[in-house]
């Protein structure tokens, strides 16, 4: 006697799902444009200005290239064209020695690196350590920062924010007998990130269940290991269905249910989160796990790190040869 394909549905349902996480930078000043100027005698004036505008969301999935923060910066001197004065740009943290997002929750952060470009020369940034040379502008020019994050599938959490200064100081400021360079400008700003919630079950295939080798008295089981994981969640929760059992909307009389022409057996069913263990935690009767468990997959889910159980004990009593059934595992986020 065989009990034949005791079937495993990879069905999930994701608890909350958002399609896209997002950058953004706010200034906490009304004002979108700070400048710093000096008057020379004689001379003009020099200024640095920095303007950010008013972003809309910016659209980013953390497992794409980096995204750019854009905004627009003018440094020049008073002298139009006889003495350039180029800047330099550090980016620095307000609360932590690196270019990190705290996330809201206090879960985890998100370590990213941050690079300045001003559409001619790019350079990575080190946090509070000043660039390269860049050259004068006289008119308000685009630059952009191009954010990129160092470990985007591991963040647990959905909402990240940290704040940083900006400060741009103008160099070779010596000329004749004067002195060229206005006072180094500085602006703190906020980026915030939004991560999205996605779950992912991968390698959930068929389960064929055999009496053969199975002494009577003994329970039929079965194993199946699946890989659960995905990005902007912590933890998650379990719900195991049977199509032909009490646990969904089957009219069986068992929550778990194998049936077969005209005969139907019960079965047990349990979930663990890895793939050592012969026993698992059981549902209750509605099907619902009462414990969460550490999601200690990404969303690539390359390796299994989730188990489910299935044993059959009163195999010795059926009348025929094949029952099925599918199971539905439904993993929900926290």
């Amino acid at each position: 006697m065989h009990l034949v394909r005791g079937k495993v549905s990879p069905a999930i349902t994701l608890g909350l799902l958002l399609l896209g996480s997002l950058w953004s930078l706010q200034l906490p000043a009304q004002t979108n444009c700070q400048q710093s100027t000096r008057n020379i005698i004689f001379l003009g004036t020099s200024v640095i200005e920095v303007c950010l505008p008013d972003f809309n969301s910016i659209g980013y999935d953390p497992a794409t290239a980096p995204k750019n923060i854009n905004f627009f910066i003018r440094s020049h001197s008073p002298q139009d064209g006889n003495h350039e004065l180029p800047y330099r740009v550090t980016i620095s943290s307000i609360d932590d020695l690196n270019y990190t997002l705290d996330s809201a929750s206090g879960v985890d952060s998100a370590d990213f690196s941050l690079s300045f470009s001003d559409g001619v020369k790019t350079e990575s940034l080190t946090p509070g350590h000043q660039s390269g040379d860049f050259s004068e502008r006289r008119q308000l020019h685009p630059v952009s920062l191009p954010i990129s994050l160092i470990n985007p599938e591991s963040l647990s959490g959905n909402s990240y924010s940290g704040t940083f200064r900006l400060r741009i100081e103008q160099q070779n400021c010596n000329y004749i007998f004067w002195n060229l360079c206005t006072a180094p400008l500085e602006v703190e700003f906020t980026i915030s990130l939004a991560v999205p919630t996605r779950a992912v079950v991968e390698n959930l295939n068929d389960m064929d269940l055999t009496s053969t080798g199975v002494s009577p008295g003994q329970p039929i089981q079965g194993f199946e290991d699946i890989c659960v994981g995905g990005i902007g969640f912590a933890n998650y929760n379990v719900r195991l269905e049977s199509q032909n059992g009490s646990t969904s909307s089957g009219a069986g009389i068992y929550p778990y249910q194998l049936n077969g022409l005209s005969e139907s057996l019960p079965y047990d069913v349990e979930f663990i989160d890895n793939t050592s263990s012969t026993s698992g935690i059981a549902p209750t009767p509605l099907g619902n796990i009462d414990q969460s468990f550490p999601r200690n997959g990404t969303e690539s889910c390359i390796v299994d790190n989730a188990r489910v159980i299935v044993a059959v004990s009163d195999w010795d009593s059926a009348n025929e040869s094949t029952y099925t059934d599918t199971l539905t595992v439904t993993v929900t986020p926290q």
